[in-house]
């Protein structure tokens, strides 16, 4: 009788793959590396790429990894909260039980932190190279009752698919397991009758606070300082949120990191849900609600603020704000100020990669390269964007420099600050041409944004302007996803492995128009910039699918794009598709393959 040795090695790595595809779905992969000293080599590696932890096991994690650092890829901080009864489950969390929750995340997240901190120095060089090996860290909070008080919404995390396979989700293996798993807990979130039929996902945002740092609790000003991380994701999931200001409070302690990806999930202003204290909106408390709100804007915008000012250096940065599931939310709640779509074109110079849906327009992101006659061109810059200051301060004689710059850092002539500086350069009427500053983007490769195309083809022609200052442009996609029944996307693309074709720009419309001949000027300046031939560009309009081949769940434009995995993790695309179509639908562009070629 063949004994284990015996075999092939090639047959042998096959069913050690069997054994370990079966291991990770059965949760008994420890089992299988204790067979033998080969299967150990084989499987203990795989094992602990992928690892998930609790608040009450990261301890043991520093203990067990100690030798195995190399191995790890993937640390997902999944953290439980306490469970709650049916008799709170439509109650918004108390003050007390906010606290709680942000004390459990800060302190696991610090011990966290302190560990993979320890990991720097001489050990480092086990990591290997830093692009390839460094570790990501994903973060997610959660109550093990959020599953049993409400209708389930397919949130895939560990208790739906084996966390420790690869997370690329178009296997067709992959695809039948996750629809088994689903259809098997399909009535899982009809546990509790006090929520069945009764509360919406308007009501369910509501109910639980964002989750914040609670540094005081832990003695401590800053998080640990970490250089092992290559990058974070906060993906969403079920119906609790980070605050965008905890989430740059968390990447400021990370000095490698390339990459971001935030998938916020926004709440109503209203701290009450509709049926609930409904008899507050008397006309005696309307300016309490008003106060109430805006306070709320003005914590909205100041996290996204440090968010964006803390995210400069990181290469990659993906925020994906809106919906979360049901057929209620079909667009975010909040929305950005235009300047903050300018605050992102500053700091964003150094990016290969940036995707921002929903949270800023993409018109007010192309601010500074709007044409005369556009709806929203300023012919002047704003003198107190900091960008700007920085151009005038850049104009400036040394000595005038060293002046101006004592004025800056004075608290007390901060008001004189702006003055002084305009009539220093020689614009004291405050009207500063737009030639004085334009955004530049030397590393950009991929470039993902939303509009609701009110100004489409003003939006199209600033783009291109835009790219002008983009050298290593490749993919740039303007889309909008805001409901099902409208399709709109704009792309353009410049293949490196293909100079012998000319780039090109897709441009699919439920409108059925062509675009303006000011916008293919525009991107044939563009094309021949890029490619520093004559080449022009090509004009691509795919044929429109039948409607009953249209995707069916919100922002269902995204599954067109090229960037789609790029814009929200390929988790969360997948629940869209699984929730929203029967888990039945492919993973396969859409549409995009049959095109026309347009010819002004």
């Amino acid at each position: 009788m063949a004994n284990w040795h015996s075999i092939p090695p090639e047959i042998r790595n096959i069913i050690l793959d069997q054994v370990f595809q079966t291991g990770a779905a059965c949760r008994n992969l420890g089992a299988c590396a204790a067979v033998c000293r080969e299967w150990q080599t084989y499987i203990e590696p795989r094992n602990f790429r992928r690892l998930v932890l609790n608040h009450s096991c990261v301890a043991d994690f520093g203990r067990i990894v100690q030798k195995r650092k190399w191995m790890v890829q993937h640390i997902w901080l999944r953290i439980e909260l306490p469970r709650y009864r049916c008799t709170t489950c439509r109650l918004p969390e108390t003050p007390k039980q906010k606290r709680r929750n942000n004390q459990i995340f800060t302190k696991a997240l610090f011990q966290l932190l302190q560990i993979l901190g320890s990991w720097q120095g001489d050990s480092m060089s086990r990591l290997g190279p830093e692009d390839n090996i460094r570790p990501v860290l994903e973060l997610s909070v959660h109550s093990p009752s959020d599953m049993k008080h409400r209708f389930d919404v397919f949130a895939l995390d560990k208790d739906v698919y084996p966390h420790k396979l690869d997370e690329k989700c178009t296997s067709q293996e992959f695809d039948d397991y996750v629809k088994r798993k689903l259809w098997k807990d399909f009535d899982r979130g009809q546990v509790c009758k006090a929520a069945v039929g009764n509360m919406t996902d308007i009501e369910h945002l509501r109910m639980f606070a964002e989750i914040k740092l609670d540094l005081d609790s832990m003695g401590s000003l800053f998080l640990p300082s970490v250089n092992c991380i290559k990058a974070l994701i906060v993906r969403r999931q079920y119906y609790r949120s980070f605050n965008p200001g905890t989430v740059a409070e968390i990447a400021r302690s990370f000095d490698t990191i390339g990459s971001l990806v935030f998938e916020p999930i926004t709440r109503d202003p209203n701290p009450f849900s509709r049926g609930m204290l409904s008899f507050f909106y008397f006309y005696h408390f309307q300016i309490f609600f008003n106060s109430l709100i805006l306070t709320y804007n003005q914590a909205f915008e100041h996290g996204y603020k440090m968010l964006i000012l803390e995210t400069y250096r990181v290469r990659s940065l993906s925020i994906f704000q809106g919906f979360y599931g049901g057929q209620v939310l079909r667009k975010p709640w909040r929305k950005l100020p235009s300047e903050f779509g300018l605050m992102l074109a500053d700091k964003s110079a150094y990016k290969e990669h940036l995707s921002v849906a929903f949270a800023v327009d993409a018109i007010a992101f192309f601010q500074d390269f709007l044409q005369p006659g556009s709806r929203k061109y300023r012919p002047h810059l704003d003198p107190s964007r900091p960008a700007v200051e920085c151009a005038l301060m850049g104009r400036l004689s040394i000595p005038e420099l060293q002046r101006i710059s004592v004025i800056k850092w004075v608290e007390d002539l901060q008001g004189k600050f702006q003055q002084e500086l305009l009539k220093a350069t020689g614009f004291e009427d405050g009207q500063i041409p737009r030639s004085v500053y334009q955004p530049r983007w030397l590393w950009l490769k991929t470039l993902a944004l939303t509009s609701r195309f009110r100004d489409r083809f003003d939006l199209f022609e600033a783009a291109a302007f835009a790219a002008l200052r983009m050298p290593e442009l490749q993919i740039m996609e303007i889309w909008d996803g805001m409901g099902l029944d409208l399709v709109e996307f704009f792309r353009y693309t410049r293949r490196e492995n293909r100079r012998d074709e000319p780039p090109t720009i897709t441009w699919l419309s439920d409108l059925q128009i062509a675009p303006e001949q000011r916008v293919i000027a525009a991107w044939e300046r563009v094309a021949r910039m890029h490619t520093r031939t004559d080449q022009g560009i090509r004009v691509l309009i795919p044929e429109f699918p039948d409607d009953d081949e249209k995707p069916t769940y919100p922002y269902g434009t995204i599954s067109y794009l090229e960037l789609r995995e790029k814009i929200v993790h390929q988790l969360s695309l997948r629940e869209f598709e699984w929730y929203y179509d029967d888990w039945t639908r492919p993973v396969e562009r859409r549409g995009v393959e049959d095109v026309r070629e347009f010819n002004p």
